[in-house]
Order: structure tokens, then C-alpha cells, then sequence
């Protein structure tokens, strides 16, 4: 009775309110504005979610670009490590003012933030600048020319650059064909156009995926379910699973269960932003899915990738808190494996009777654990290869060495049934499978192209880049250093980095 009685109340005042002021009050205050279309994309789009009135032609703040900028890019915390006085776990826009800042997107002086100061058309264009690679996959170099705009002059040297790269990019514009206002605040209407032209320039809103709220026991319909536990003390930021398939993997199931974590509550700003995402076998990202932040709980979550290229898909949760439980479930794969980064932590759902692939000679190989259980390596014969011994560290009870093992092999990594603690690896790609063949088959995720062999996608793309600018550009070092020390420098550490 109580609340109906105070809905009751919140509908009179609403009306009042609504008769007060007039029913414009609950009008979009943009609806005639010249930037309607691109403040329509952003809100629509979740990448700006204050439900007051976004009054367009008011300046962004540093804290409010550094939410729009990030979600537009679709980025995501590594941790939270408080570096400013003035930002903590109350500011506004806390997690992506320092995803901004991480990504080296926005500086503050080596003390502060600043993040409720504005931000000038030329910072944007410098802060766009930093964006490119993410954006385009390569830095845009424009030609510096004076006659463009009458107000050519008033753009700070430092700013000039980086201005005619945001004009050739696209992503920004003069409010007229001869001018740019470089000293002028950028304001929401122009963040929100900026916005807009990032999503249609770049490849981030062309991934063809969807996620939706998986249905009750919706895991049990997936053939394959994997578990894997992150740990801050142990390093243990994330894991992964490797599954071949013909014709892609369709429907992918993932799902984190946290409890609360004291320190939140004690006003720490450390967190983490835990996030899910499917490559290709290409090293492209296909799909991705930033949980939701809280305090404890579980959330399942399907997503559908729509991609049907045949061949190894890479499934990654990663940045959760110490004890978050993660799932991943995919359907009928070829074969499949569970990789951690040098360590995982061994659920119910590990293969007790893995198989690894040992890709080339290594002087030796090594696998720890964190119990007292033995742990064993044994080849495809079944003839015992070696057998941890006991050893008293912090992190390792119980170590596994042996030299000299042939190269392109596969073996059985035994646990003992009732290991249930950290997994330590080295030597090998720590990719673990449940048949000799899938191991075999996966080969630990390397690729071998007959001129080198590079683990994983994306590292044979960034070496076969690295042998193009080797072999097509010029990579002497060049420093033009200035004949006096400019007077406006807007960042001086990191303007005073490339001299030294």
C-alpha cells in the first residue's frame, strides 16, 4: 500500500511539473539541433547514458569524452591502478577515464586528470590521433597546409599534425569550409558527430555478432563446457578456449559468477572490467561482450557469431576479479583445448588426461602444480616420460621437468582425479586437449608458414607487418629539435618524450 501510495505521489508531481513548465520539459532538448542524427546514434547506441538533458552545444568535460570515446571503440579495462588525486572510485566515468588513460588516449600531468575540465578542438584532434590504429589500422599522415583556414595561425604548432590528420581521417571537420576554431571547446553535439563517423570509418561496428540473455539451463545444450577461475595473486588475468570448426561456431555460450569483493566497498578504486570475445582464425575479432559490474552474482550471456570461416577460433574471457568463475560453451567443434597464460587454475571440467603438443625442440619442458597431487608425463605408448617431484614453494608443491623431449609430438599430461588447484607451464604451448588427435591437430595453436613459426594469428600478422615496414620504409630516427622551448605546451611529459 505504502508504495502504490508513493507512485501515486510521483505521478501528481510529475503532472504538476509537466503543466508547470510546459510539456517541451519532456521533449528531446536536441530535437531541432543540427547534430539531432548523431546525438540520436550515440544514446541509442549506449555509448552516452546520462538521462539528463544532453543540452548539445555544452562543452564535454575530459570525464565525459573519455566514456564516449572508449565505448565507441569498444574498449575495455585491464585493471584499474589509481594514478590521480582527483579521480577515485566515486568520479563519474571512473572505469573509462582510466581505459582512456591506459590506452594512452588522454594524459593527465603526472598528478591529476582534470576530469572535469574541457576539452579544445585541437586536443581532440591530437587525442583522435592516438585513437588511428585502433580505428584504422594505421596512422593517418596528412600534408600541413597554411592556406586551408583563415584561422590557421591560432592552431598551436604542436596541434598542427594532428588537426590536418583528424580532417583527412574524416573524423573531424571546420564549423566552416575556411575555418577550425582550434582554440574553441569542443562540445557534446561535435563528440557526438565524432562519435558517429568513428562507428562508420572504422571496422568496430561491422563485427557481425549478437548477444542476448541466455535461457535457463541453456548451457546443457552446448556439446563442449569449459570452466577456468582468474586469480590477481597468482597472475592469472583470463583463459581461453582454441576450437577448430568447418563452418564457424555459430552460438557461443559464456558466463562469469563473482562475489563480492571487500575492497569495493572500503571505497578502493581497484576493479577490473571482465570481458568475453571470439577471433577468428585470422587473428580478427568477431564478437565481444563487456559484463555487467557487480558486486556478486552470475550472468549468462549467448552469443551469436555469424562468421562461417573454417578453422581455429579463439574464445577469451579475461579481467576478472580474484575467484571469479568463468564458463565458455561452443557446439561440435573438430577438436578443442584449453590454454591459460603460463597458469591455470584446474576446474572439474579440465581434462584429467590431457594431451599437449610439443611444437619444437626445447631444452626442456616443465608443468607445476599447486597441490600435492603428482602429475605425470607419459607418451603415446603409455610409457611414463617423467613424474613430478615435491618441492615446497609458495605458488608449487609439486614440479615436472624433463629434457630433452622430440619435437612435433604428442603426450598425455596425467593429473591425478582429485587435482583441483593451479597448473604452471613452460617450454610448450600450455593448450591442453582431451585426444591425442585434437592436440595434434591444434599443434598448440602455432602456425607454421614455411619461413617461420609464430603462436597464434595475430602474431604472424604482426610479423608479416614487421617484415613489410622493414623492407619498404625508411626506419632511421630523425629528431628535428626545436631552436627554443615552445610556450604553450598543453602536455610537456609527453611532448618531451621523443627528445629525451
Amino acid at each position: 500500500m505504502k508504495r502504490n501510495a508513493k507512485k501515486l505521489v510521483s505521478l501528481i508531481l510529475m503532472s504538476v511539473l509537466m503543466f508547470s513548465f510546459g510539456f517541451q520539459a519532456v521533449a528531446a532538448d536536441y530535437s531541432s539541433h543540427w547534430a539531432k542524427e548523431y546525438i540520436d546514434f550515440v544514446k541509442e547506441s549506449g555509448y552516452w547514458t546520462d538521462e539528463s538533458d544532453f543540452q548539445p552545444d555544452k562543452a564535454i568535460t575530459r570525464a565525459e569524452f573519455s566514456a564516449l570515446l572508449t565505448r565507441t571503440l569498444k574498449a575495455a579495462i585491464v585493471e584499474i591502478v589509481p594514478s590521480f588525486d582527483d579521480v577515485d572510485i566515486n568520479t563519474p566515468y571512473v572505469y573509462e577515464i582510466y581505459s582512456a588513460y591506459q590506452m594512452g588516449l588522454i594524459q593527465g600531468d603526472g598528478k591529476n586528470f582534470y576530469p572535469g575540465n574541457t576539452i579544445t578542438r585541437q586536443e581532440a584532434a591530437a587525442i583522435l590521433d592516438r585513437a588511428s590504429y585502433m580505428i584504422f589500422g594505421k596512422k593517418t599522415d596528412a600534408e600541413v597546409t597554411e592556406n586551408r583556414f583563415l584561422d590557421y595561425d591560432k592552431i598551436d604548432e604542436w596541434a598542427r599534425e594532428y588537426v590536418f590528420n583528424a580532417l583527412e581521417s574524416g573524423l573531424m571537420s571546420g564549423p566552416t569550409a575556411k575555418t577550425f576554431n582550434p582554440k574553441g571547446t569542443l562540445t557534446r553535439a561535435e563528440s557526438a558527430t565524432i562519435a558517429k563517423r568513428i562507428s562508420e570509418l572504422s571496422k568496430l561496428d561491422k563485427l557481425n555478432y549478437s548477444v542476448r540473455d541466455a535461457k535457463d539451463d541453456e548451457e546443457q545444450n552446448f556439446s563442449v563446457i569449459n570452466s577456468g577461475i582468474t586469480d590477481g595473486m597468482y597472475g592469472i588475468s583470463g583463459w581461453a578456449v582454441l576450437a577448430r570448426f568447418d563452418k564457424g561456431p555459430g552460438e557461443v555460450y559464456f558466463s562469469r559468477t563473482t562475489k563480492n569483493d571487500e575492497r569495493l566497498d572500503s571505497g578502493c578504486a581497484w576493479d577490473s572490467s571482465p570481458i568475453a570475445k571470439v577471433l577468428d582464425p585470422d587473428g580478427n575479432m568477431v564478437g565481444i561482450y563487456p559484463f555487467e559490474w557487480i558486486h556478486t552474482g552470475t550472468e549468462k550471456k549467448v552469443m551469436k557469431i555469424n562468421c562461417d570461416k573454417p578453422g581455429i577460433y579463439t574464445f577469451q574471457v579475461m579481467n576478472g576479479r580474484t575467484g571469479d568463475l568463468f564458463e565458455i560453451g561452443i557446439n561440435e567443434p573438430v577438436s578443442w583445448g584449453v590454454r591459460g597464460e603460463k597458469r591455470l587454475v584446474v576446474t572439474n571440467t579440465f581434462p584429467r588426461e590431457g594431451y599437449i603438443y610439443v611444437q619444437r625442440k626445447n631444452e626442456y619442458i616443465y608443468v607445476g602444480g599447486s597441490t600435492e597431487q603428482p602429475i605425470s608425463l607419459l607418451d603415446l605408448e603409455g610409457n611414463i616420460v617423467g613424474t613430478s617431484t615435491a618441492v615446497k614453494r609458495r605458488d608449487t608443491k609439486q614440479d615436472l621437468i624433463v629434457y630433452d623431449v622430440p619435437e612435433e609430438a604428442v603426450y598425455q599430461l596425467k593429473f591425478d582425479p582429485s587435482f583441483n588447484g593451479l597448473m604452471m607451464t613452460d617450454g610448450f604451448p600450455g593448450i591442453i586437449s582431451p585426444t591425442p588427435e585434437m592436440a595434434a591437430d591444434l599443434k598448440g595453436g602455432w602456425y607454421d608458414d614455411g619461413n617461420i613459426v609464430t603462436q597464434g594469428a595475430i602474431q604472424r600478422r604482426a610479423h608479416a607487418k614487421a617484415v613489410e615496414i622493414a623492407t619498404t620504409q625508411n626506419l632511421d630516427v630523425v629528431i628535428n629539435r626545436p631552436a627554443e622551448i615552445p610556450r604553450n605546451i598543453q602536455n610537456p611529459i609527453a611532448e618531451a618524450q621523443m627528445f629525451g
